[in-house]
């Protein structure tokens, strides 16, 4: 039976009863993949089907013993409208997961397709390695989470209560504050995979670890 291996890098699903030898998206070797399944029949239809469902991309950041980290997500999604309330999903293995379970805030910054660079910056390579925020200008917000003064809109949020799902972490969190002009038009995971290639070919150096942009498809600390 064939089975289903994941790209740590980016986010690729192949499916054999090998991971193969070369990440087709990111080059990454087959060191780089993880097995998460078996292939069952239509499972590769269903993870397109999924890939297709719309959502936005952005950049989710918090901060921790006053040093700010950000990372791209794509699953940040509203739940209630009284009072105010979103789920964010975060890989356990993320530095910005870390910051956001010990400061309790965070904030979701939004980009337009304009701001592809955007997502090199805090996507392709670890908190852990650099200084994500190098070069970025930045402001601390009401809650104290970092807003990134190139994001089109934000929303600040506190942290409610967050439930353990595996390899992830489903953050239940308030938004405090939000700015979004009405004339702007966000960023969506779909966008950003129709020019994910050539953002991946721009980049001559690539950090290859295990790391997961969103819940099933990959997200970089």
């Amino acid at each position: 039976m064939s089975s289903l291996w994941r790209c740590t890098i980016c986010g690729y699903i192949h499916t054999g009863s090998e991971p193969t030898a070369i990440c087709p998206i990111c080059a990454a070797g087959s060191e780089y993949f993880e097995k998460i399944g078996e292939a069952s029949i239509g499972a590769e239809g269903l993870q397109e089907v999924l890939l297709k469902v719309p959502c936005g991309l952005f950049v989710v950041s918090s901060i921790y013993e006053a040093r700010p980290n950000g990372m791209i997500n794509n699953t940040v999604f509203q739940i209630t409208d009284a009072p105010l309330q979103i789920i964010l999903g975060m890989d356990k293995r993320h530095l910005t997961t870390e910051y956001i379970k010990q400061s309790g805030i965070f904030a979701v910054n939004f980009l337009q397709l304009s701001q592809l660079q955007l997502v090199k910056q805090f996507g392709f390579k670890s908190g852990r390695e650099i200084d994500k925020f190098a070069g970025i200008e930045w402001n601390l917000g009401f809650t104290g989470a970092p807003i990134l003064k190139e994001a089109v809109g934000y929303f600040e949020c506190r942290v409610k209560s967050n439930m353990d799902v595996g390899s992830h972490l489903v953050f239940l969190a308030e938004v405090e504050k939000g700015v979004l002009p009405k004339d702007v038009t966000v960023l969506t995971y779909q966008e950003y995979r129709e020019h994910k290639h050539d953002l991946w070919e721009q980049t001559s150096q690539l950090t290859h670890e295990p790391k997961g942009i969103g819940a099933c498809k990959s997200q970089i600390d």
